[in-house]
């Protein structure tokens, strides 16, 4: 089943939203383009919705390996 763009781009919108308003996140994401979500973005099921799980540690600082994937959770609301 594919997902349609639209889909993508709503999910990416909320994190963008979060990710640019939320310490520690909020210094290094300041435009939609620095959050991506795509087919490949890393998630998990949750109760509620999904985990996005970002990988890219350089573009979230000061997340750092120890402090593991920066994650957060998109309510189903958004995507279905």
């Amino acid at each position: 089943m594919e997902i349609p763009s639209c889909t993508y781009k709503k999910v990416q919108k909320y994190a963008f939203n979060y990710l640019s308003t939320h310490e520690p996140y909020s210094d290094s994401v300041v435009e939609s383009s620095d959050v991506t979500v795509n087919q490949n973005t890393p998630f998990s099921f949750s109760n509620d919705g999904i985990y996005l799980f970002f990988t890219d540690y350089e573009k979230y600082e000061p997340s750092s390996y120890d402090d593991g994937n920066p994650f957060i959770e998109i309510p189903k609301s958004v995507y279905k």
